[in-house]
């Protein structure tokens, strides 16, 4: 049957077999729906205009309806339950919050560090050489400065780990067992 000049009947291929060729050419179409034509809604008359094959035939190939079925879905939003939906907006609202978190970390770390770089620049020091690497010889005290940096007081004892004899252990300044 083909279609008449004024007439909005679609052609169909009425006698025409759908081969691999067609099936694939169906999905890419479906798939690229939303991009191609985002203002015309997806529906199976459309999409029997565009390949020339009836509904049945199209639905009746389960790539063909599985793609359509897919694209349907993602057209209409989230698909899944309002318990996965409520999880995912707890984990949304719990990233945000920890974005947030870290933004007020680190202006309060650029802040300490224009206060650092200010008082040595005060005292007449050059920043970067402050801020050399360390000789080998002055990184067995690393543990005590970074302590000292975090305001925190060192411990002479440190936990023992799985396997070790119960109690405590005295370590020395380079975090040697006495």
């Amino acid at each position: 049957m083909k279609k008449a000049a004024n007439s909005s009947r679609r052609v169909i291929r009425a006698n025409k077999k759908m081969k691999q060729p067609d099936v694939e050419a169906a999905v890419k179409l479906i798939k690229e729906w939303s991009t191609r034509l985002p203002k015309t809604p997806l529906v199976w008359s459309e999409v029997e205009k565009r390949t020339g094959f009836t509904r049945p035939a199209l639905a009746a190939k389960p790539d063909i309806q599985h793609a359509y079925d897919a694209a349907k879905a993602e057209s209409r939003g989230f698909v899944g339950t309002q318990a996965e939906f409520n999880r995912l907006k707890r984990t949304v609202e719990q990233l945000t919050a920890d974005n947030e978190k870290l933004r007020k970390g680190e202006d309060e770390w650029l802040t300490t560090w224009q206060r650092v770089t200010h008082h040595l620049l005060a005292l007449g020091i050059d920043p970067n050489s402050v801020l050399a690497p360390i000789s080998s010889a002055g990184r067995k005290h690393t543990g005590e400065t970074l302590a000292a940096f975090r305001g925190e007081r060192q411990n002479e004892y440190r936990r023992p780990s799985k396997g070790h004899r119960s109690g405590k252990r005295k370590i020395d300044e380079r975090g040697e067992e006495r």
